[in-house]
């Protein structure tokens, strides 16, 4: 197994943090061919650095042509002799193994520490720094844990009281600590920024900020918690008293906010009531039939095809009623009826806003006919609901897989398409 060099050290951003944040946590390095070392010290040029001394160490490494470890026992590694593990850029394992972590779990914290920062500083934007600084915080052996900070305001002698409360797999949070990793995520830190500083967080900060009294804020992420019955991912209480900050976070470009799952015909029929208050009763038996000879793919078209059908034929008798329902079962899946919960896409260095409430009215507004169309010239069938114009406001799509036993299950994917950004959407 290869040893870690000081040019493989420097060779990609974030790998140089990455040491010295695994120096000051009293994190083991890995050496080859067996073994690891916690180092109580380093040296770097002939030079002693306190492991605890980051910044230092950092511009040091930049300059260094030679590197040692040293442990509290005084034993002394030099870098040759670490192993190039996966967070250095090579394939070693643990105990320096490579941190991965889930993207959209590891926004979330991301997310909440640009909230975090908005209220410690209040009257300020919140920058790369600001939520770089919270994150170094969080632990890497604790799943849940709370973090206090002080927030300013305009009268000194009043400090608020700012509490982060995050709860992310241990995998995630010792992803975070990665600084290689945690530079990947710069378009998603960019887009929690763009966040922080729009209009809705900045009206709740500047009245915190003026207020003339102490405050309890709290910004909790809690992905690990109990979320039953919630899409929210961060939330934001004051006082102990629900805002209007509850967000649904998508990281990337996610379009899925819905799904039902299961076989059972009892599913087709709650997906089908939900979203549009339609009835596919009437191809119940087709269904079970076959699906008992495994036809899965065919049972869904047989559904998908009945609910357009349906839909369609409503339209030309009530289309006002069936675009309430139908808005109203958008709703439904994207925030399960919770109050002031928006969905919050992070993409490309932008925080993209969606707030279903507006959809019907917006419909109204904008005149705007809905179809339902079958598609079947994919390798699953789905259901289109689109503009005459052909532009997608939503799509139903299914998947299959077999279960261990041989089962086939189905998931059926509820996901917007361009148009209901059109509708219901503005950019942070």
């Amino acid at each position: 197994m290869a040893g870690l060099s000081i040019s493989e050290l420097k060779k990609r951003p974030g790998r140089i943090e990455t040491f010295a944040t695994k120096l000051k946590q009293g994190s083991a390095f890995a050496m080859t061919p067996s073994g690891s070392i916690i180092a109580e010290n380093v040296i770097i040029n002939d030079k002693v650095y306190d492991k605890n001394d980051s910044v230092k160490i950092i511009k040091a490494i930049e300059m260094a042509k030679k590197i040692v470890l040293v442990s509290k026992k005084g034993d002394s590694v030099p870098i040759g002799k670490l192993l190039k593990s996966g967070e250095f850029g090579g394939s070693g394992g643990s105990p320096g193994e490579a941190a991965k972590g889930n993207r959209g779990d590891m926004a979330e914290a991301i997310f909440a520490a640009a909230i975090t920062a908005r209220f410690m500083t209040k009257n300020q934007n919140v920058t790369a720094i600001h939520i770089h600084a919270l994150l170094d915080k969080l632990r890497t052996d604790k799943m849940q844990q709370t973090h206090e900070y002080e927030g300013l305001n305009m009268n000194p002698k009043i400090i608020d009281s700012v509490t982060l409360k995050v709860g992310l797999a241990i995998p995630n949070l010792v992803a975070l600590q990665d600084r290689t990793i945690r530079a990947s995520l710069s378009d998603v830190v960019a887009s929690a920024i763009k966040y922080a500083n729009a209009p809705i967080i900045v009206k709740w900060a500047k009245m915190l900020y003026e207020n003339n009294q102490r405050n309890s804020i709290e910004i909790i992420a809690d992905g690990i918690g109990d979320q039953t019955g919630t899409k929210v991912d961060v939330r934001l209480r004051i006082d102990n008293i629900a805002t209007n900050v509850n967000v649904s976070l998508k990281a990337g470009d996610v379009k899925q906010f819905g799904q039902v799952g299961g076989s059972g015909f009892d599913k087709q029929e709650y997906l089908w009531k939900t979203l549009a208050g339609l009835n596919v009763s009437a191809i119940e038996a087709e269904y079970v039939k076959l699906l008992s000879q495994k036809k899965a793919l065919k049972s869904i078209e047989t559904s998908y095809g009945e609910a357009a059908d349906k839909f369609n034929a409503e339209i030309k008798t009530s289309e006002k009623n069936v675009y309430k329902k139908l808005a109203l079962g958008i709703k439904f899946f994207a925030t399960m009826n919770e109050e002031n919960v928006t969905l919050v896409q992070l993409n490309k260095e932008e925080a993209k806003i969606y707030k279903f409430d507006l959809l019907f009215n917006a419909l109204q507004a904008n005149e705007t006919k809905i179809t339902a169309k079958l598609n079947t010239s994919k390798t699953y069938p789905e259901v289109n609901f689109e503009d005459d114009t052909g532009e997608i406001l939503l799509t139903v799509r299914a998947k299959t897989e077999n279960k261990p036993s041989g089962e086939q299950y189905i998931r059926n994917y509820v996901e917007k398409g361009p148009l209901m950004g059109k509708l219901v959407a503005t950019y942070a």
